[in-house]
């Protein structure tokens, strides 16, 4: 069995590890039929530190809440690859670019 967890990640890495934890999960219950077994109950990811962060470097972040028909806090796989596929940065919330210097060989 693996996890995924997250500390401190924007919607970016989260979108990420969404897609990533429905990919397992897949793949977790596809052995589950190719050995004829019955599927345990699925696994709890720990993706639910986005709320450490005041705020977001995207403009649309990630939509992760409270699914009341499950008790559970979810994210959804569909806004996940749609975030991924149309991200853009929120300009208003960088603090600062860094500019070095080009390292030659």
């Amino acid at each position: 069995m693996a996890v995924v967890s997250s500390a401190f990640e924007s919607s970016l890495s989260l979108a990420a590890y969404t897609q990533f934890s429905s990919y397992l999960e897949m793949q977790r219950l596809s052995t589950f039929k190719l050995f004829d077994v019955k599927a345990a109950p699925s696994v709890a990811h720990g993706l639910g530190t986005y709320r450490w962060l005041k705020e977001d470097i995207t403009p649309n972040p990630l939509l992760i809440g409270h699914n009341p028909h499950s008790g559970l806090v979810e994210a959804s796989v569909e806004n996940a690859s749609r975030l991924l596929r149309n991200f853009q940065i929120d300009q208003d919330v960088i603090c600062n670019t860094i500019a070095e210097e080009k390292v030659c060989r």
